[in-house]
C-alpha cells in the first residue's frame, strides 16, 4: 500500500466541484485516489467523477504550497485551504512528485492509499514489473513534456535512467488489445470499482519504456 493520506477536514475555495467542472468537464464528483509523497510535501489526488452523459472522467493534480509552485503554464489555479493555507493546484502530470509515485506504484505493484478521514472512491492497483528482475526502488523523476493526462521525461529505476511515456487515462476503460490500433501496455495502474465501472476491470494509467 502506498501509505495513508491525511485528509483534512477543510474549508477549499475553490471547491474540488469547483476544479473538475472547470478544468476536466464534471457533471459531479464521486470522490477520489490518492498516492503519498513520502516527504509529506506535495499532495498527490486524481479526482472522479461523471460529466454529463454519465461517463467516469479522472482529473489528476496536485497541491503544492504556494512558495513550491511549479511554472504558471502547469499551475491551473490557486486554492485557499483553510488548514493549510494558500496552495498551488497543479497538472498531476507535470508535477514529477506525483509521476515518480504514480511509475513506483505501477513497478512494484503497489496499491494507492487508504485515507485518514473517509475511504477512497476506489483502490488502484500495479501491475509490478513485467521483466524477470523486479523493479526496488523509482528515484529522481525529470518530466520533459506533459499534458494533462499524460507525461514523458526520464526516471531513475534501480539506478538506471529510463525514458518513459505514463498516460493517466481521462476516461478509464478495459484494456485494449493490439488489434485496435493501440495495445494497452501491461505495465499500468487499474481497478475493479462495481459502483463505477460494473463487472470490468479498467486501466487508470499505463506506463511504457522509450528506447
Amino acid at each position: 500500500m502506498s501509505g495513508t493520506a491525511h485528509i483534512y477536514d477543510a474549508e477549499l475555495n475553490p471547491t474540488k466541484e469547483d476544479l473538475a467542472r472547470r478544468f476536466a468537464g464534471f457533471d459531479e464528483v464521486v470522490g477520489s485516489w490518492r498516492l503519498v509523497d513520502p516527504d509529506d510535501q506535495v499532495g498527490i489526488e486524481i479526482l472522479v467523477g461523471r460529466d454529463f452523459y454519465g461517463r467516469v472522467l479522472q482529473l489528476p493534480v496536485t497541491y503544492r504550497p504556494i512558495e513550491d509552485a511549479l511554472d504558471e503554464g502547469v499551475t491551473f489555479t490557486e486554492m485557499d485551504h483553510s488548514e493549510l493555507g494558500r496552495r498551488a493546484v497543479t497538472m498531476a502530470t507535470a508535477d514529477p512528485v506525483a509521476v515518480r509515485e504514480m511509475i513506483r506504484a505501477i513497478l512494484t505493484g503497489d496499491t494507492s492509499a487508504d485515507f485518514s478521514l473517509g475511504s477512497p472512491v476506489l483502490t488502484a492497483h500495479g501491475s509490478g514489473c513485467v521483466a524477470d528482475d523486479p523493479i526496488s526502488e523509482v528515484g529522481e523523476v525529470e518530466v520533459r513534456e506533459c499534458t494533462r493526462q499524460r507525461a514523458s521525461g526520464v526516471a531513475l529505476v534501480d539506478g538506471a535512467h529510463r525514458n518513459f511515456v505514463l498516460r493517466i487515462a481521462a476516461q478509464p476503460g478495459p484494456a485494449r488489445p493490439s488489434s485496435t490500433g493501440y495495445q494497452t501496455p501491461k505495465l499500468r495502474l487499474t481497478t475493479t470499482a462495481p459502483e463505477l465501472f460494473g463487472d470490468s476491470e479498467v486501466v487508470l494509467a499505463d506506463l511504457y519504456w522509450m528506447g
